[in-house]
């Protein structure tokens, strides 16, 4: 009776500028975790030139909890409950404007800067003011 073999998942993550050329594969040894995955996200954001990076997360969404996925190796994975189910219309808005508020920025006053609005009055791509 034949053995039945393992397929071998590889990844590569890849960054590449005029001076500098990384590359980072993973699977060779093993088994793949979605943290190995999100780890060298992270390493190749680090060699393409930012400073700092923290920790990069993956969401599955459910029904009834969102699945967290993190490449921080001290808490890898976790469930969060849903309160309301997340707004189609303007998830990425949505999104921005979160991101920008856990960084600790005031995004009206870091947009105004650059653009010239007043206080009151911010706008999108899209042309959309808020």
């Amino acid at each position: 009776m034949p053995k039945k073999q393992h397929q071998i998942q590889l990844f590569e993550f890849q960054y590449q500028s005029s001076n500098k050329s990384v590359s980072i594969t993973i699977g060779e040894d093993g088994d793949v975790h979605i943290a190995d995955i999100l780890e060298a996200v992270r390493d190749i954001l680090v060699a393409g030139g930012f400073n700092y990076v923290d920790e990069i997360r993956a969401v599955s969404f459910g029904d009834r909890e969102n699945k967290v996925f993190s490449s921080n190796r001290e808490d890898e994975e976790w469930e969060e409950p849903i309160d309301f189910p997340p707004p189609l219309e303007n998830l990425e808005k949505m999104m921005a404007e979160e991101t920008i508020r856990e960084a600790g920025y005031d995004a009206v006053s870091a947009l105004n800067t650059k653009s010239g609005l007043t206080e009151n009055e911010v706008k999108y791509a899209d042309g959309e003011s808020f």
